[in-house]
């Protein structure tokens, strides 16, 4: 697990992540907004199926929600290009 951390702590992303002053913060903001998207799309569904707005249809919603929540699953992943290890914390060689 080390050696592969070690890795990708050696990877040009992680390098530029580190040391920029934006790249962080706007990775963190798409983080959250892949979650939010995600969350939301399943939330919008969870309430039509539970009898909320019962003058959609199920399956018309679906097509239109479950897309948008499966963006949001693949912006989270983004976010681990970055990734830190424990010996080099996110902030250790930015610029103050």
């Amino acid at each position: 697990m080390e050696a592969m951390l070690v890795y990708l702590e050696s990877l040009p992303p992680s390098a530029w992540m580190r040391k920029g002053v934006w790249p962080f913060p706007v990775v963190n903001l798409l983080h959250m907004l892949g979650i939010a998207l995600l969350f939301g799309g399943i939330a919008v569904l969870d309430l039509r199926v539970l009898g909320l707005a019962r003058k959609l249809p199920v399956a018309a919603l679906a097509l239109l929600v479950l897309p948008i929540a499966g963006h949001g699953k693949v912006l989270p992943r983004d976010r681990c290009m970055g990734g830190t290890t424990k010996k080099n914390g996110p902030d250790e060689d930015r610029p103050a």
